[in-house]
């Protein structure tokens, strides 16, 4: 799940894209050769204070230092995702910016008002502009269907400006995340909203994961 709370589109948010070349554009170091040869298997090597630098450069914020109540889980600092590669290394760090962190802050408390034992969780925040180029180059569809899903690096996305964030929900009692029907990083129509309806009647989603 994609929030973005600083985008231009949402006038409930009244706030305006970044100023053009504000994003996170370091290289990653492996190349695309590299990544080519080694995909199923590879590290890309990151020099990971690098990235938290570069971070703070453009005037990005570490999401705990604003709310240290909601869990961090860089999907993208393991191999836990569709391209299968520990692209951060080390880096499990969120940062986003300001507004965007503090409107998460108030996410998180209206969250917990509800039900005390639920925690918003963080699989990626602030994204590095060549992350983004190796993902795009790593989906192997069409595309018209793959910008549904990823946007173009020609294009930095709110991610490369630290203005969007993938995120669920977890039970920080028994530690699981809410089943809402796929994992992160699934890219059928059971994670597509306006499919729910159809996924529900085909018995691939129950009303109990999409209520979720």
């Amino acid at each position: 799940f994609a929030f973005n709370p600083y985008c231009s589109y949402n006038a409930d948010y009244d706030c305006p894209i970044p100023p053009a070349g504000n994003h996170l554009s370091f290289k990653v170091l492996a190349g695309e050769k590299f990544f080519k040869e080694h995909k199923s298997h590879a590290k890309f090597q990151i020099d990971t204070s690098e990235i938290e630098m570069s971070c703070l450069k453009i005037g990005l914020v570490n999401l705990h230092k604003i709310d240290s109540t909601i869990r961090i889980d860089i999907r993208y600092t393991s191999t836990q995702n569709f391209v299968g590669i520990d692209m951060y290394k080390d880096f499990n760090k969120a940062y986003l910016h300001p507004k965007t962190a503090n409107k998460l802050k108030k996410a998180q408390e209206s969250l917990k008002e509800k039900n005390p034992n639920f925690s918003l969780i963080v699989f990626d925040a602030a994204r590095p502009l060549s992350v983004q180029q190796t993902m795009w180059d790593s989906l192997e569809m069409g595309m018209p269907q793959k910008s549904k899903y990823l946007s173009n690096p020609n294009n930095p996305s709110l991610h490369n400006y630290g203005a969007a964030i993938d995120l669920s929900i977890i039970d920080i009692e028994t530690d699981t995340l809410l089943d809402m029907g796929t994992d992160f990083d699934f890219f059928g129509k059971e994670a597509s909203p306006r499919y729910e309806s159809e996924m529900l009647a085909a018995g691939k989603l129950t009303a109990n994961q999409i209520k979720n």
